[in-house]
């Protein structure tokens, strides 16, 4: 009985909506990687259009590199991209996927980690910074200034 019990519990994930609170300077940089991002992912839809490839690790053999080196992307943000891409043409084949400038980019365990209560690790335009944040219906945590180094 307990044993069950532990496997369910186990076996939950724990969504957690927390809003950022990056100061002016790391605001920017995080605005600057979601359109370089996005500006990957509308150069790439194209060539996934054009060549009807819905299939990430062909995309990734063909294109990972030129998203490194042509957007400044990391290695990780270059496969999500590639993901995001992919999900977005598999919605639809008869039509061209589209990013937003600022439409949202999936960050996964990779890109991100929580630095105890009141702080995120996330990697924008290469490095990884801390930000302080507050989880919905709580009160903003203590501040913290953004601690950036080059991975």
């Amino acid at each position: 009985m307990i044993e069950n019990i532990l496997s369910i519990f186990l076996n939950m994930k724990l969504t957690l909506q927390i809003q950022l609170l990056p100061d002016a300077t790391t605001g920017q940089k995080l605005k600057i990687t979601i359109e370089r991002f996005n500006e990957a992912a509308n150069w790439l839809a194209p060539k996934a259009y054009e060549r009807k490839l819905a299939n990430k690790f062909a995309l990734q053999k063909l294109y990972y590199s030129d998203l490194r080196h042509l957007f400044g992307l990391s290695a990780q943000m270059a496969i999500r991209c590639i993901a995001q891409v992919v999900e977005a043409y598999k919605r639809d084949k008869n039509v061209q996927p589209a990013f937003r400038k600022h439409a949202s980019i999936p960050y996964d365990q990779r890109l991100y980690s929580f630095k105890g209560i009141d702080r995120v690790s996330l990697l924008i335009q290469g490095k990884a910074c801390w930000y302080p944040h507050r989880t919905c219906g709580s009160e903003i945590h203590q501040p913290n200034l953004c601690r950036v180094w080059t991975l």
